[in-house]
This record gives C-alpha cells, structure tokens and sequence, in this order.
C-alpha cells in the first residue's frame, strides 16, 4: 500500500473515472477542485459533458420516465402529487416504442434493476414486478427497494434477493447504505437505550457496525466503530476494507473509494492511500 499524498483541507475527495484524479469538494464553499495523484492542482480540468438520450414519456411532463439502459420508461395521464419522498398518483410502465407493458395501476414506481422495478399500491407498500409487468415480489415491504448488479436489496430491516427473500444473518435493527445499488451494507446492532437516543437526537455513541459484502454473502468484519468507516462509494475487494479497518485508530474518520483508494482524515488534513500500489 502507498500513500499518495497529504493536504491541509476541510474537503473530502472522491476518486474521479480517470482513476489518477481526484475531485476534492469543499463542504463549506460548494466548490470543487481537482488534484492528481500527487497532491497536485489540475488547472483547468472540468468532467465531460454528459450525454443523456431522450427518453419516450407518457405524459407531457418530462419528470415521469425510467431510462436505465434497458429501456423502460413511466407514463401517466392522470394528475400527480409530489412529495419529498417520490411522486404519487397512478402510474404504468411502456418500452420506449411506447407498447404499454402495464396499464396505470401503480402508485409509485422505482426503476429497473436486475430485471424488477420496485411498485407501490394504494397502502404505499412495495413490490416488484418483472419486465413484462408481471408481481413477482408481493407488496409488503415499507421502503423501495434497489437492486444492485449481485441481486441483492435492503428489504425494511434486512437484505432480501430478487425473490423477496431475507438473505440468513442480516436481520438486524438498523441497516445503512449509499442509497442503493452498493456492493457493501452496513448494520448496526443498537439496543434500546441507543435506539431512543437516534431517535431523540439524531445519533447514538459506541455504535458498532458489521460490513457485509453481497458479492461474496459474507461478513468482511464486525464490531468496527460507526461513522470512522466509511464504504458508501466502495466497490473493490474485502481486503482494501480490513486494511482500512487497521487504521481506524489513527484518523477521525476513513472513507473508502474507488477499487482500491483510502481516503483518512485527521483534524483539518486529508491523506490518500492506494492500496494496490
């Protein structure tokens, strides 16, 4: 493992698709600048344009559509209520020819992932149906569910498959994430003195987190301190976290990115490590 370098800052970089460049975001000033593997400013760098197409909708409304690659898309024509939590109202699925698949049954619609897209019925509980709008997961969970690429979803309190089935061992009281789609989850056991302090005041002390990796459907370790390690934006190997792991005791907080990049606070610096170099 090689450090790469050290920099007196408040941000926290995220590796870019480049793989040798970092983003380094400024919680404080919303501003981004971008670094080299050394440590150094790139002047001028910028992301490329990204290039959407343009998706087949149902509705006047450009809002109501699923495009994630497979060709799916949301219409309606009934009137629709926003939230802070989704949209409401009645909702069907279409391919991009505009053959309808499902009619306007659905309450709330996900996207597609692995091949199920996440519906909700009246009661604002969650299923999913396949693509050809069959419900192969009945409504019965209270969240939406994500697939990610191994099959895998947080189903209310407990990681399920793509049957809806609860993967043994995850049943657990408190499960986190990065919003889907992740390779690896994050469980915390509380008892109920930490659990009424979370709800109270938002965090609980001496929490302690077990990692689980969906490829593998294991365990890569238990018992680590909560919020100093962190793999929201992580999809390498078990073994980039156990190094992590390692040196919990010697930063504020870790957080781990890309294939194998640790990226460590201490006070106002930040410290980057590529474990494969």
């Amino acid at each position: 493992m090689k450090k790469l370098f050290t920099i007196k800052d408040k941000g926290l970089p995220f590796v870019e698709v480049e793989g040798a460049v970092y983003s380094l975001f400024d919680f404080s000033s919303s501003k981004t600048t971008f670094i080299d593997a050394k440590g150094n400013v790139i002047a001028g760098y910028s992301r490329p344009d990204i290039q959407y197409d343009e998706p087949y909708v149902g509705t006047d409304d450009p809002d109501f559509f699923i495009d994630n690659g497979e060709g799916f898309y949301v219409y309606t024509t009934h009137e629709v209520t926003y939230g802070i939590d989704g949209n409401y109202g009645l909702f069907g699925i279409k391919y991009g020819n505009g053959e309808k698949i499902t009619e306007e049954i659905f309450h709330q619609v996900g996207g597609f992932y692995n091949g199920l897209c996440a519906v909700a019925d009246e009661e604002g509980k969650w299923g999913c149906i396949d693509t050809k709008g069959n419900l192969v997961i009945p409504y019965k969970f209270c969240e939406q569910m994500e697939f990610n690429e191994y099959g895998i979803a947080i189903g209310d309190h407990s990681l399920i498959d793509l049957s809806g089935n609860e993967i043994p061992d995850t049943a657990l009281n408190l499960v986190g994430d990065a919003g889907g789609y992740s390779r690896y989850y994050e469980f915390s056991l509380l008892n109920d003195e930490q659990l009424a302090s979370i709800d109270k005041c938002g965090t609980a002390s001496d929490i302690k987190i077990n990692i689980y990796d969906t490829k593998n459907l294991a365990y890569v370790i238990k018992g680590i301190p909560d919020l100093h390690l962190d793999t929201c934006l992580f999809e390498g190997e078990p073994e980039v976290i156990l190094a992590a792991a390692e040196m919990i005791d010697n930063y504020d907080e870790i957080h781990l990115s890309g294939k194998g990049t640790i990226i460590c606070r201490k006070n106002n610096s930040v410290t980057l490590y590529d474990y494969y170099q």
